[in-house]
């Protein structure tokens, strides 16, 4: 068995679960589990939220790979998918081609199309004003709003800038339009406006996830992701508030 050809396929899977949301602690359970389904003698692995490292024995020598993990996007139905996969390679072992053709099959399943997606952000934005005391005006300002948000979020993810400069910077534009829309009369409530947007920007999953892998005893992880969750919220809150505070759309 080419155990180098299995040590990138098995990478792959653990960095794209990562990538999809999953926690420290499932992707090295899911990878060892992999590995010694292959009867490898000993298996280490390590994985922080920025890389994953793996270091096998098997057949009296010593196979080490690392992938480095640079974004991250939700996207639970690839993750439930990447989990049936990771099932059935342990219950039948199949060869590497197989699961490579599987993988890639993954990776190129359709799965929500670009404009059900918008309508979302709008319907989400839209809802959520509304919720915390808006009236519809807010709420129409505040959906349009959320559907720009969700374009400005497509187009950046081609870019490959930092995210938390790119975050602030979409906040910002967000901001600046909604102070805009009520100056201009569109909307009333500027603060449910803009409750009702930045609710889509917080990363919710991501810091789930983080106090999950300190509950689990990943500590490092845990706090790796954590940081990175509450740098990402500034980001959110200061790209509003240079926004709002800018354009004199709040009262201090």
């Amino acid at each position: 068995m080419d155990y180098k050809k299995f040590l990138d396929i098995v990478l792959n899977i653990g960095k794209e679960m990562l990538i999809c949301g999953a926690e420290v602690s499932r992707v090295e359970d899911t990878i060892t589990r992999i590995c010694r389904a292959y009867n490898v003698d000993e298996v280490n692995v390590f994985t922080i939220t920025s890389s994953i490292v793996i270091t096998i024995k098997a057949e009296d020598e010593i196979y080490t790979q690392t992938k480095r993990i640079h974004n991250y996007k939700t996207n639970l139905d690839r993750l439930d998918k990447l989990n049936r996969l990771s099932r059935e390679i342990c219950r039948t072992t199949p060869p590497v081609t197989y699961i490579k053709e599987y993988y890639n099959t993954i990776l190129e399943s359709r799965t929500y199309s670009f404009l059900p997606v918008c309508g979302t952000y709008g319907l989400i934005a839209l809802s959520l004003t509304i919720y915390f005391g808006g009236n519809i005006a807010d709420g129409i300002v505040s959906g349009i709003l959320g559907i720009l948000m969700y374009l400005l979020i497509f187009k950046s993810e081609d870019i490959g800038a930092n995210i938390t400069l790119v975050t602030m910077a979409i906040a910002f534009i967000i901001g600046t339009l909604a102070v805009i829309s009520v100056k201009l009369g569109f909307g009333n409530d500027l603060d449910n406006i803009v409750t009702g947007n930045i609710m889509l920007m917080i990363p919710g999953v991501a810091i789930t996830n983080s106090l999950r892998d300190m509950i689990s005893g990943d500590t490092m992880s845990g706090l790796l992701r954590f940081a990175e969750s509450i740098i990402k919220a500034i980001a959110v809150a200061a790209g509003f508030v240079m926004a709002t505070v800018y354009l004199g759309g709040f009262i201090l």
